[in-house]
């Protein structure tokens, strides 16, 4: 059996699955895929002639009837994958041609890992030259502060404390060995659609490591019916802070300090790093929180926050008049040395 299986729910969006399902052909490693699942979620047959266009890829299609809750719609494709490697592609999105390999070779060479992923470009088109990389640096604190040249192992633990935080990787850029993925959809039953890429990668990390390659390759786009959409700001802040809490219980349970771990990783930072981190942290947890579990530097006090944000706006402002600035006074100097 070939090593990966390939995993892509789709939900009326037959223009979208075909830029999924091209990128899929062209991995250079298409040859190690033993299966493609695309599977149908709202009813739109349009979806299966896509498929058929793909003659070169071995698709099983599958037409839910009738819909299933999207959480329900994940845990099946999920359980229905054979490889040893599975890897899901949410229909809206996009791999660069090497993600399959870059996986394979990682995974290949570290057998405590459970799961790879890459870094993201965040896109509103077929256009990858607009996107935008994550600018958290949360996972490179927590990996050591490494080399952008080199994949980042991410230990049980610091993926516990990066899932505190934030939502460490994006679903669709993860590749994850069979059995610990298994055994982690079995926990989200129950959970919010919005928070289940979170508490999955909550439930990887009990298992083991997470290999992370920071140079992108793969695209998330961004459009105005994705998921995220759907749910009102209050509910999504009111939705992420419970699931913050349910990682402070699952981590308080396994004896996993997240506080001393991030106390340890935060030494010495300071400047606009520490001031990205702040961020994050606080859209985790209150201030309050924060100040009772010892992140103090994390909370300032509000009006000093403000002159914060005040600075950094000048300073963005300035941005493009300095740098006309700085071109025009070079000219200058160059044309009194000629």
């Amino acid at each position: 059996m070939k090593p990966i299986s390939v995993l892509i729910p789709t939900a009326n969006q037959p223009g979208f699955l075909e830029t999924a399902l091209q990128s899929v052909a062209h991995q250079t490693a298409v040859d190690q895929i033993e299966e493609v699942l695309v599977s149908e979620n709202l009813m739109n047959g349009e979806s299966e002639r896509v498929c058929k266009r793909f003659k070169s890829l071995p698709i099983r299609y599958i037409f839910q009837d009738p819909p299933v809750s999207q959480v329900e719609h994940f845990i099946y494709l999920y359980n229905q994958a054979r490889a040893d490697l599975v890897t899901l592609l949410c229909d809206d999105d996009w791999w660069g041609p090497g993600h399959f390999q870059g996986a394979l070779q990682a995974l290949k060479g570290n057998s405590e890992a459970v799961a790879w992923a890459s870094a993201c470009l965040t896109v509103r088109g077929d256009t990858p030259w607009t996107g935008v990389m994550s600018q958290s640096p949360i996972l490179w604190i927590l990996a050591g502060r490494p080399s952008v040249c080199e994949t980042w192992p991410l230990t049980s633990h610091q993926v516990l404390a990066a899932s505190w935080i934030i939502t460490p990787f994006a679903l669709s850029a993860m590749v994850i060995r069979r059995p610990a993925v298994r055994q982690a959809v079995s926990a989200l039953a129950d959970l919010h659609s919005y928070q289940v890429d979170r508490m999955l990668q909550v439930q990887l990390g009990t298992l083991g490591m997470i290999l992370y390659e920071p140079v992108a390759d793969t695209c998330i786009r961004s459009h105005p019916e994705a998921l995220t959409w759907q749910f009102s700001k209050d509910e999504r802040a009111g939705e992420f802070h419970k699931c913050t809490s349910l990682i402070w219980d699952l981590c308080e349970k396994r004896g996993v300090d997240v506080v001393s771990i991030w106390q340890r990783s935060l030494a010495g930072l300071n400047g606009q790093i520490l001031e990205d981190v702040s961020r994050l942290f606080r859209m985790s947890m209150e201030d309050a929180q924060l100040r009772a579990r010892g992140f103090e530097q994390l909370a300032p006090h509000p009006l000093v926050r403000m002159l914060r944000r005040a600075r950094t706006i000048v300073n963005n402002r300035w941005k493009p008049y300095k740098a006309v600035a700085y071109k025009t006074f070079g000219l200058a100097r160059r044309q009194e040395r000629g």
